[in-house]
């Protein structure tokens, strides 16, 4: 926005019209850039230069014209405006421009009585990180409260989020380790790589082509880049370390981590921005609740293609086990693209943009209940013979485990409670590699871990 604000600009409005920025004798501009009715120049004029616009106008009706010249030896910037201007027959006109004099615009060759007029001259902001930032303002101990407030902000409701999302795990959570990593690709590669691309598509038309310009502003580009790198994390777990991840519940669980690590490095580059550029009132209230809720529909748009990954772990089709994934990966980038197209349309906060951005919340807790509950009907299959009926029992009750840890701690302490969770970790662990090693027979060592686990599982009972 720096960049564009300081550049030569020659813009038509009220009309359809091709702009060319040329050089007094005629030659084009190499650094300038034409976008139809605007023309920019992507360099500082040099001292003395004269720069002719070749105008071509699509239109009988008269038209408003804007002229930007920049000052970089003044540090200025002047904007000069010409309401009204009636096209000639042969739609064309020649505007010339240079440093500390008025356009002049000539119309089908003959000079417009009625000159161009300045509108506002403002200093420029060359230097926008001297000018603009109003932390530059504050005193050393504002400074560091904001900086304070803004990490609190950004890292308790992460903290909450990931603690929650792990606790909705009942019967068989997933190792910290791999959720680590997967939080952290989340909170930084996936958002570097996204922010610069962002970067990218913000550069000039002539060097990305208008091509890419106009795909970058349909608003799916940036959606299908960000849920293309968050989702490499889920893939790739699901395929590295294919013994962790066994159902729809634990696809869900990684994708949503990484999801919210995204959020949360998205939100305190946003929080720390609005801060610099406008001090405490850029932390409103209205802020930090979009902030939160932010984190949410992140986890909810990756969860998606993590539970289209948990799916194709379990189904015998082999032509679901990427058909699937591709579909929820889908779903995940139009959920994405939708939700950003809708908040950036509507204005303020008000009933239909806070009910949307709820949206990621709700929706987020309906899967991971119905996914709990596919995995208790898991138990409640699996286990039939596997196990004692006092412990099956207990495994698939409301509360049974729950109690039965207690006691555990009561009766032999610490060391009896992490026995007894071994027990129960066991139990849902064969239950779910009983299934995959039924439904997948195509894979061995699906097989094997489920002999190794249901050993271990007797072994720990003798030895109870």
């Amino acid at each position: 926005e720096v960049w564009y604000k300081n550049r030569l600009r020659v813009a038509v409005n009220g009309a359809d019209a091709e702009i060319i920025l040329n050089t007094a004798d005629g030659q084009i501009l190499p650094l300038a850039e034409s976008l139809g009715a605007t023309a920019l120049l992507h360099a500082d004029p040099a001292p003395g230069e004269v720069i002719v616009a070749d105008l071509r106008i699509n239109s009988d009706e008269p038209y408003d014209l804007t002229v930007t010249w920049p000052d970089p030896g003044a540090s200025e910037i002047t904007q000069y405006q010409l309401p009204g201007v009636q096209p000639g027959p042969e739609g064309h006109a020649v505007l010339t421009m240079s440093a500390n004099s008025a356009p002049t615009l000539i119309v089908d060759g003959e000079a417009q009585n009625q000159s161009l007029t300045a509108v506002k001259t403002e200093p420029a902001t060359w230097n926008a990180p001297e000018v603009v930032w109003a932390a530059g303002l504050l005193p050393a101990s504002e400074i560091l409260r904001g900086i304070v407030t803004v990490l609190l902000a950004t890292y308790i409701p992460t903290l909450l989020y990931v603690t929650a999302l792990y606790h909705s795990d009942r019967y068989e959570k997933e190792p910290k380790r791999l959720l680590a990593y997967a939080f952290f690709w989340g909170a930084w590669p996936a958002v570097a790589v996204a922010v610069g691309v962002r970067l990218f598509f913000q550069l000039p038309a002539d060097l990305l082509g208008q091509e890419a310009i106009e795909a970058a502003q349909t608003g799916l580009l940036s959606p299908f880049i960000e849920e293309l790198i968050k989702g490499a994390a889920v893939l790739f777990i699901a395929t590295r370390y294919r013994r962790e991840f066994d159902d729809i519940l634990d696809g869900i669980i990684y994708g949503a981590v990484v999801g919210f690590g995204f959020a949360m490095t998205a939100n305190m580059i946003s929080y720390f921005g609005s801060f610099l550029l406008f001090g405490f009132a850029g932390l409103s209230n209205i802020v930090f609740v979009e902030g939160i809720l932010y984190g949410l529909n992140h986890g909810f748009y990756t969860a998606i293609f993590g539970a289209g990954l948990g799916y194709a772990r379990l189904t015998t089709k082999k032509r679901q086990r990427w058909l699937v994934p591709l579909v929820a990966f889908g779903l995940a980038v139009a959920a994405n693209s939708i939700h950003s197209f809708a908040m950036q349309s509507a204005l303020g906060a008000n009933l239909f943009t806070m009910t949307l951005t709820w949206a990621g919340l709700l929706a987020m807790i309906g899967l991971i209940t119905w996914s709990v509950r596919l995995e208790k009907n898991t138990l409640e299959t699996e286990l039939v013979g596997e196990v004692p009926d006092e412990l099956y029992y207990r495994m698939i009750m409301r509360g049974g485990r729950r109690r039965a840890q207690w006691r555990a701690l009561k009766e032999d302490g610490l060391r009896g409670l992490r026995d007894v969770r071994r027990v129960h970790k066991l139990c849902a662990e064969l239950a779910l590699k009983k299934k995959q090693s039924r439904l997948r027979p195509d894979e061995p060592p699906a097989l094997h871990e489920t002999s190794q686990l249901r050993e271990d599982l007797r072994a720990m009972l003798a030895e109870a």
